[in-house]
């Protein structure tokens, strides 16, 4: 992100660079990671492709911020300290390689979560 930052600065000055520098290496990083998606879908032309490229890098560009800031409080709780702008690259990353399969990610997560509560549900003898 410090690459992002000095390369705007010295374009567009101080201000802008401190806004731009972080949604500079999203869109760097979800780029790379709706490369990786577009891999696992062979049969889209090349319209379609881009369309889909252009996509996951908003996804990634719109919830970056946000998971990365829950990624990072939740590496904390656990000890792990980590702040949420050096999460920011396998985040938007993340977020475009998955693409389209988010429906199956958030049934797993529904999943986990659902067991979890039941355990404690089960625990506390309730």
């Amino acid at each position: 992100m410090t690459v992002a930052v000095v390369l705007i600065t010295a374009m567009a000055g101080g201000e802008i660079a401190r806004y731009a520098g972080p949604y500079l290496v999203i869109i760097v990083a979800a780029l790379v990671g709706s490369y990786f998606a577009l891999q696992r879908r062979p049969e889209y032309t090349v319209w379609r492709s881009l369309g889909f490229v252009v996509a996951m890098t908003a996804l990634a560009v719109v919830a970056t911020g946000a998971a990365s800031v829950v990624a990072a409080a939740a590496l904390s709780k656990v000890g792990i300290e980590a702040g949420a702008h050096y999460l920011l690259v396998p985040i938007a990353c993340g977020i475009a390689w998955v693409g389209p399969d988010w429906p199956e990610v958030g049934a797993w997560l529904g999943g986990l979560v659902k067991r979890r509560i039941e355990r404690r549900v089960d625990g506390s003898g309730q």
